[in-house]
């Protein structure tokens, strides 16, 4: 009798990389969202055991930066108590288990691109969530797989190019912040890399446990890729994209955000042979989405 295959699960449903993976994965993707599964205080045992997954995917998380700002415990229990129970009972059950994190870990002062021995100094409360999240995994399941992405967008959700596009497709101008440099993240570059991942357990080979930058594609600001978005939607827009480039302090945010965390990505292409994601053709993906 032909078995059929233990899928990959995913810890959330509706954030932008449950999504991709929902629908780059097919039948082989189960994802557990609130409905289904509480990452604060539903049993990750018992869920792991009802799935019997060949692997975990959490991507679930706080996201709202400037949110965090006055919900430290509320931050704090999603980003790093969730991730190190969610981790436990992974390793318990020998699970490969994988992890996002972010460029938010660093301050932005440091000369970039950075690789994953540089100095860790968050700016704000969200960074401080994730990089706890990452040192508890790191105790929880020593073979776990933590990947530091930057500036996640795609077609839907609460990101940054949707809010953009929206102003400009009804004519206004926009004001953006052209001081902040990190390589943007596609979710369906991830999405398809998780998945590669997902078929090779952790442990199979030395050095491919811990954290792993991302997003070391080319780099950006995010005017100029507010720009790039704006080129590619063309003449779907009603008037030419009006966008002027401000400095970070003139947009004072609740969240400090760091300047420059341009990543290195060489050592996840030397350990998994997983080239950086290529933020352009995803954005081209997206605007073709979302005008279709």
């Amino acid at each position: 009798m032909t078995q059929t295959p233990r899928p990959v699960l995913v810890i959330g449903a509706s954030g932008q990389l449950a999504r991709a993976l929902a629908g780059a994965g097919g039948g082989d993707v189960v994802t557990a969202g609130r409905d289904r599964f509480d990452a604060l205080t539903g049993d990750a045992g018992a869920l792991f055991d009802e799935i019997a997954p060949r692997a975990v995917i959490n991507a679930s998380a706080w996201t709202d930066v400037n949110g965090a700002e006055t919900a430290r415990d509320g931050a704090m229990a999603l980003n790093c108590e969730a991730v190190a129970r969610l981790g436990a009972a992974a390793a318990e059950r020998e699970l490969p288990f994988f992890h996002i994190s972010t460029d938010y870990v660093f301050d932005g002062k440091a000369p970039a691109p950075l690789d994953e021995t540089a100095t860790t100094r968050p700016l704000n409360v969200y960074g401080e969530s994730k990089l706890a999240g990452e040192r508890a995994l790191a105790e929880a399941h020593p073979d776990a797989v933590t990947l530091r992405v930057a500036w996640l967008f795609d077609a839907e959700g609460g990101s940054f190019l949707k809010a953009i596009l929206g102003r400009l497709e009804q004519g206004q101008p926009v004001k953006i912040v052209a001081d902040q440099y990190s390589a943007p993240t596609w979710a369906g570059d991830l999405a398809r890399d998780l998945l590669k991942l997902s078929h090779e357990h952790p442990s199979a080979h030395e050095g491919t446990a811990g954290v792993f930058h991302y997003c070391g594609g080319r780099h950006v600001n995010w005017a100029d890729f507010a720009r790039a978005a704006a080129a590619l939607a063309g003449d779907r827009l009603p008037a030419p994209a009006d966008i002027t480039e401000i400095a970070s302090t003139d947009w004072p945010q609740p969240a400090e955000r760091p300047l420059d965390t341009r990543l290195d990505a060489s050592r996840l292409q030397r350990v998994w042979h997983i080239e950086p994601g290529d933020w352009q053709a995803g954005l081209r993906a997206v605007i073709d989405a979302r005008y279709s």
